[in-house]
């Protein structure tokens, strides 16, 4: 929540930006809206100020070496690198090194911004970019070949714009670039086609990806029709212009007044000297900001191209970079990007072990395995159950054969018996008649293409649990979300052992209630009040787990429940880490039953530290 930054970032970035405007993403979150603010300032403000930029490579080619050559150079750091998520050797998107790019620059503090050459969707292998005929109307009609290849590369796209949220970090999003140009598949073409489809784009990854980590910049390459494209202000945040000349003037500039009549941070979303191929790398860079002062007011930003385009590799570029009216990534202001600063009384030691610990806690949701992959749970009936995707099985499964197996459900046992035709595996041996073992750690897993499922008991009931490891909600996570860390919620409470354990009933969200042992209570107080919290014991082995939920469920935080796990007590105390609260799997899937928070465990106070509510789907 934007309230929850740091007072440091909000002083340094918004009291001097009275009204910033409304970000295209209503929901677009805190950072992204300190990133905009900040911008919007620097548009407000009558002082020439420019953000300094600099194109790091395309796809499995990007890497840190233009922006360390101007740091060699010059002394300074950009303050804003950018990556292109097109590998054009594979002729597809590889946001997989451009990613590692970004987090690395981000982490040191400094923006970042991405764009994409896309491959043209009438071309069934990739690539395409500059060839021609494609309508961009046709990308919008379903049900066509070219639109499902439309949404499979946004997917693709989307799926590495969703690694940078779950990582915290704030994207310049620059799509469909040059589109007033005709050198593109996707250039040149009806305005009106053009903007409905970068709306599409928009709505897709907003609100069905789940996109809240992008400020979306609108960048046309100089010349005629500039704002023709311009998607409106409810799908823009940043506007901008493409241009390759030395020199820097309206005569060689065109376009200008149309883009910067538009109420939004301009600046130039792509620059290079002498041109757009071949440039001899001789330019003197002290005239690009000359020829902007004079020429260029409104412009607040500039995104230099690599290679002998990038300042380091021509003429004054330590005098550019220490002009004071270029900002680099050392005149940004503090907590603007990278890591957001922890309270100032919160040890670095402990800061970095629960960011650790929230690492981990991505890695096993985002697993082959994890909670993400689930996409049915089945019950067994007792006798025959059918099992494929076929309307006429007892027991339809989402992915997979029409008819996979039977499975028979006697005294307590499940047998399977392969359907004919049938080619599948049982924990990792050909299909055949099998008993399926469910007690234990390691119930028999049934695999067949990247689906598996097993089954499990809860209360009197067997189900069938199904994974896949392509599950949609693995594929399109959203990221995790958190409260600042506040060492204050690091509680050590007193620990009343109950002598005998006690068993106390326990509902899960299917509705089944079964008995827990609970062998004692964490006392502790908190806001003036006194709370009780009771645990469930797994095994003797085994950290304490705690269901609770709090004054904050149901709008900061998951509705259910959140969990909280805690080393056994020892000296009469147990530390209760709030820091450490995670929402169940039900936050995240429909098929999870998740145990529900026991009466002890409701606490009537804002538990103001853990995770957050997901924003991405689970229902």
């Amino acid at each position: 929540m934007l309230s929850r930054l740091s007072a440091v970032l909000f002083a340094a970035i918004l009291t001097a930006s009275a009204n910033p405007g409304t970000p295209a993403d209503p929901d677009l979150n805190p950072r992204g809206r300190a990133i905009l603010g900040w911008f919007q300032q620097l548009q407000a403000s009558p002082e020439l100020k420019l953000v300094s930029g600099q194109f790091l490579g395309f796809g499995p080619g990007a890497k840190l070496h233009a922006a360390e050559q101007i740091h060699e150079t010059t002394g300074r750091w950009p303050a804003l690198v950018s990556v292109d998520y097109t590998d054009f050797k594979a002729g597809w998107i590889d946001p997989h090194t451009p990613n590692k790019v970004m987090l690395d620059y981000w982490r040191a503090g400094g923006l970042v911004s991405a764009s994409v050459h896309l491959n043209n969707p009438a071309n069934e292998n990739g690539g395409g970019l500059r060839d021609k005929g494609l309508k961009l109307a046709e990308l919008l009609v379903s049900g066509t070949p070219v639109h499902a290849r439309w949404l499979r590369q946004l997917d693709a796209v989307a799926a590495g714009l969703q690694e940078m949220q779950a990582a915290g970090v704030v994207v310049l999003w620059r799509p469909l670039h040059e589109m007033n140009g005709g050198w593109f598949w996707w250039g040149a073409q009806e305005p009106a086609d053009f903007i409905k489809v970068w709306r599409q784009m928009f709505d897709y990854f907003t609100h069905t990806k789940g996109l809240h980590n992008l400020i979306w910049v609108y960048g046309p390459n100089h010349g005629a029709h500039t704002a023709d494209y311009y998607p409106g202000d409810a799908y823009t945040d940043i506007v901008g212009l493409d241009a390759y000349t030395d020199h820097i003037d309206p005569g060689h500039i065109k376009g200008y007044p149309a883009v910067a009549a538009i109420a939004k941070p301009f600046g130039f979303t792509e620059y290079g000297p002498h041109g757009a191929s071949n440039p001899p790398g001789d330019y003197d860079y002290r005239r690009f900001l000359a020829g902007i002062a004079q020429h260029f007011p409104r412009s607040r930003f500039f995104l230099s191209w690599d290679d002998k385009w990038n300042p380091a590799e021509n003429l004054f570029a330590r005098e550019f970079y220490n002009d004071p009216r270029v900002i680099t990534r050392e005149s940004l202001p503090a907590g603007l990007a990278g890591p957001v600063a922890p309270a100032p009384t919160a040890d670095a030691g402990y800061v970095k072990s629960i960011e650790d610990w929230r690492a981990a806690r991505v890695a096993r949701l985002t697993s082959a395995n994890g909670w993400l992959t689930l996409i049915g749970r089945h019950k067994l009936a007792p006798g025959l159950n059918s099992v494929g995707t076929a309307a006429d099985n007892s027991i339809q499964l989402a992915e997979g054969p029409p008819y996979l197996a039977t499975l028979t459900l006697q005294d307590g046992k499940v047998t399977l018996t392969p359907a004919a035709g049938a080619m599948f595996e049982i924990d990792d041996q050909p299909a055949r008649p099998a008993e399926l073992i469910y007690k234990g750690d390691k119930p028999t897993t049934v695999t067949f293409g990247t689906v598996n499922f097993y089954v499990m008991e809860r209360g009197d009931s067997l189900f069938l649990r199904v994974k896949d490891s392509a599950a949609a909600r693995r594929r399109n996570f959203a990221g995790l979300d958190y409260f600042p860390i506040d060492p204050s919620w690091r509680i050590e409470a007193s620990w009343v052992p109950f002598d005998p354990p006690h068993q106390v009933a326990i509902t899960n969200m299917i509705g089944q209630t079964e008995p827990a042992p609970v062998p004692g209570k964490a006392v502790f107080t908190r806001d003036g009040r006194t709370f009780e919290l009771i645990p469930i014991d797994e095994g003797a082995n085994e950290p304490l787990f705690f269901v609770i939920t709090d004054l904050t469920a149901g709008e900061e935080t998951y509705e259910a429940s959140r969990f909280v796990y805690a080393e056994r007590p020892k000296d009469g105390k147990i530390i209760l880490d709030f820091n450490q609260a995670y929402n169940p799997p039900c936050a995240f899937t429909p098929f999870a039953t998740c145990p529900l928070p026991p009466k002890e465990n409701r606490m009537k106070v804002r538990v103001t530290a853990g995770e957050l509510k997901y924003r991405g789907e689970h229902h």
